[in-house]
């Protein structure tokens, strides 16, 4: 039943991965201790709520353009079954708008194999991953994620290499020249404290750690049954499943480094998470295997949400 109806990218299928988002998300913030609902916390809450769904929107604009989704909404679905295995990712921060900003950024370079507005491209993506690094500053590992792609998708040339080194400096100069304008110019050198915490205090509890072991067991198994097929092959989606491999690499990094550890780094492995377990699921030649992996990570999702709330 799951396996069939997010086989298709249809606007009802799209609509119901929205719903149980949205399910999700008000029954996290209703069910919180105390919750102080007054008018600013419910526009803040609300929107919250539009920032993941767009989030959640792009995202599956990146899973259709980048050919891996193979037009399907597997990707998109096991995502949201992510937030419910992690729910403390719904606290408010920086950290969603720093995922904007990535998943626009992995939008441009996973379509540099296109030979149209490449440089366009190039520069958009320096720029995306400037203004992350105004908001957390080790988002600069992604930066290397552009040449990456350039190498997969064979464009190494001068100009391309230099491009989106300029996009990347340009929201560094202006916060400069705003910073020097203002007379604040400790501001912008606090871009270059890169401190680092490797405490996992807010990890302690078990019913933290349970979903991070559960998840990690299924992406490692998600990885190691498809990476083999992936390699034999020589095409578009080998180039793209590596991005995503080393995007969760890079995602999986800043987890373990970045100083506030309050659960809402965990987004920054949800996107190429979700793209390995998608890939898992592909390959699945069984209507009724693929069904019950399906409902298996559905009904963990359900259990871990319920015990993590």
């Amino acid at each position: 039943m799951l396996a069939n109806f997010f086989d298709k990218t249809k606007p009802i299928n799209s609509l119901a991965i929205g719903v149980i988002f949205s399910l999700y998300y008000f029954v996290f913030f209703i069910l919180q201790e105390n919750p102080a609902f007054t008018v600013v916390s419910a526009f803040e809450i609300g929107g919250y709520l539009f920032l993941n769904l767009l989030f959640l929107f792009l995202s599956g604009v990146v899973f259709i353009k980048n050919g891996m989704s193979n037009g399907n909404l597997y990707a998109s679905f096991i995502m949201v079954l992510l937030y419910g295995m992690f729910p403390f990712v719904f606290q408010m921060d920086k950290t969603l708008f720093v995922l904007l900003f990535f998943v626009l950024f992995y939008q441009k370079i996973s379509t540099l194999d296109e030979n149209t507005n490449t440089i366009s491209k190039l520069f958009d993506s320096g720029l995306y991953i400037g203004v992350s690094v105004l908001l957390f500053n080790w988002a600069i590992l992604f930066f290397p994620l552009i040449f990456l792609a350039l190498l997969l998708f064979k464009k190494i040339n001068m100009r391309y290499l230099i491009v989106p080194i300029i996009g990347l400096l340009v929201p560094a100069f202006l916060f400069f020249a705003y910073c020097f304008l203002i007379d604040a110019l400790q501001l912008f050198y606090q871009i270059f404290d890169f401190s680092i915490s490797l405490e996992w205090v807010n990890y302690g509890t078990s019913l933290k750690q349970i979903p991070m072991l559960v998840i990690a067991i299924i992406g490692f198994i998600s990885i190691i049954m498809v990476l083999p097929k992936i390699m034999a092959v020589s095409n578009r989606y080998r180039s793209q499943y590596t991005i995503a491999l080393i995007s969760l690499f890079i995602g999986v990094f800043l987890i373990g480094i970045t100083p506030l550890k309050n659960g809402s780094e965990l987004l920054y492995v949800f996107l190429p998470f979700a793209l390995m377990i998608a890939g898992f699921v592909k390959i699945i030649e069984k209507k009724l295997m693929k069904e019950l992996v399906l409902l298996g990570l559905a009904l963990l999702s359900v259990v871990l949400f319920t015990l993590n709330l």
